[in-house]
């Protein structure tokens, strides 16, 4: 049996998919059983690996991806029987889309509600927006915001459609950030993260942003003739991190999407100023509230 017994401690939704999907890969490959712990994906799909599927144990190797390369790595590929592994598995290249269509089904019993709720749209004749704002923000150095005009261009290339969908973990910064809009777009707000990946996997045409969550939604979209437009990078460029092919999906347009000063020493000088100026803020409060208590 091959695990990830940490599976859940490396990243939301998005990395898990991508950490599912090359477990069960690799133990197909192998001809062994897989275990990982529960999660998100056991609800919302209908992924029928009870057979194939594992307990906990305590295995004799050891296999770690690394902090640099979150792509596609060809040592991943040979890992052995009895082997922890940990990492975040971002590419295409490690499995089957067609196979992966297939584990990735959709819970229908659990959109019961959704549906109901969105009936009055045709995501047939649907554009959606993923915008990834919150965490982004307050962690500037590693991945970056998409620029506005990449947007603006991504939605001349897609042509108008009757309906705008935007989704984001932050919808009311989202409404700023795209004011230039039009008016009649549906900023998709309350739901579930789950609920909107649903909604979002079942648009007609997507523009993604540096996020591996709608990167799923737009992989396992299958809606005829969909088109898809995607950043040209996950990371900051000249990060030490980086994953050189996660956007290399045949069919998908990628566009430029940061900016200029979007680049990790760029950034990484201003960042740590502020750092050590807070530290330091903190240092001297803390001190005069010594001094005032005496």
């Amino acid at each position: 049996m091959i695990s990830f017994n940490k599976f859940g401690e490396y990243g939301r939704f998005g990395n898990q998919l991508f950490q599912y999907a090359f477990l069960r890969t690799q133990a197909k490959k192998i001809g062994t059983n897989f275990y990982c712990p529960d999660w998100l994906g056991d609800r919302i799909f209908c992924l029928n690996d009870e057979s194939e599927k594992g307990s906990c144990v305590e295995q004799k190797l050891f296999y770690n991806e690394g902090d640099k390369n979150h792509g596609y790595q060809i040592e991943a590929t040979k890992i052995e029987n009895n082997t922890d592994i940990v990492g975040y598995f971002q590419s295409s290249r490690f499995f089957s889309r067609a196979r992966v269509l297939k584990w990735y089904t959709f819970n229908e019993d659990l959109f019961l509600v959704t549906r109901k709720k969105y009936s009055h749209i045709d995501f047939s004749n649907s554009t959606s927006i993923h915008i990834r704002l919150g965490d982004y923000v307050k962690a500037p150095l590693l991945f970056y915001i998409s620029k506005p005009s990449y947007f603006k261009q991504a939605l001349l290339i897609l042509g108008r459609r009757k309906h705008i969908l935007v989704f984001s973990d932050s919808p009311k910064l989202a409404k700023k950030y795209l004011s230039f809009l039009p008016q009649d777009t549906i900023f998709v707000e309350g739901n579930k993260d789950y609920e909107d990946f649903y909604l979002m996997s079942h648009c007609r045409d997507m523009i993604c942003s540096t996020s591996t969550f709608c990167w799923w939604a737009a992989y396992i979209n299958n809606s005829e003739n969909k088109r898809v437009i995607v950043p040209k990078w996950l990371f900051l460029p000249g990060a030490p991190t980086f994953n050189k092919d996660l956007f290399e999906v045949e069919g998908w347009v990628q566009l430029s999407a940061h900016r200029f000063y979007d680049n990790y020493y760029i950034k990484y000088i201003p960042v740590q100023m502020i750092k050590q100026y807070n530290k330091f803020l903190k240092l001297v409060s803390s001190k005069f509230k010594i001094i005032l208590n005496h």
